[in-house]
């Protein structure tokens, strides 16, 4: 299974469904703000790796490891990714037309199912970008 399979199962069927839950408004519910948080890590100055180091930078470089490495995922809080990336906040409310604090609630729902699955793959390098992820999820590298 993809990365986007993955994604699209998250976000509760990507094609169809354009209404959220409540509390989620407009702009395409969860696939919407799923969109957005792929958009904010495919422009990531530096890519994964700079989202990775603006997270250790941040104070939540425990909960990025944890969300990479196999095991439990660490969970956080919409305040605390607020707090560790406002710049990634800012960027995934404009981009999903939702406030700063519901960016923030999707990130710190979401980005632990991204990077957990960019982990399995072996992606913790700092190759970034979309591309790289779709080359690492849909192109069978493995990290040997």
């Amino acid at each position: 299974m993809s990365i986007f399979d993955t994604l699209g199962q998250m976000a509760g069927g990507v094609g169809g469904q354009a209404g959220g839950q409540s509390g989620e408004p407009g702009q395409g519910g969860q696939a919407g703000m799923m969109g957005a948080v792929m958009q904010m890590v495919q422009n990531h100055p530096g890519g994964v790796g700079g989202l990775v180091q603006a997270f250790q930078q941040g104070g939540l470089g425990g909960a990025m490891q944890s969300w990479m490495s196999p095991g439990e995922n660490q969970q956080v809080s919409p305040g605390d990714v607020q707090q560790a990336a406002p710049d990634a906040v800012a960027q995934v409310a404009q981009n999903a037309g939702v406030s700063h604090e519901e960016a923030a609630g999707g990130m710190a729902q979401m980005l632990p199912q991204i990077m957990s699955q960019f982990g399995a793959q072996g992606g913790q390098g700092g190759g970034g970008g979309l591309g790289g992820l779709m080359g690492l999820f849909g192109g069978g590298q493995e990290k040997g």
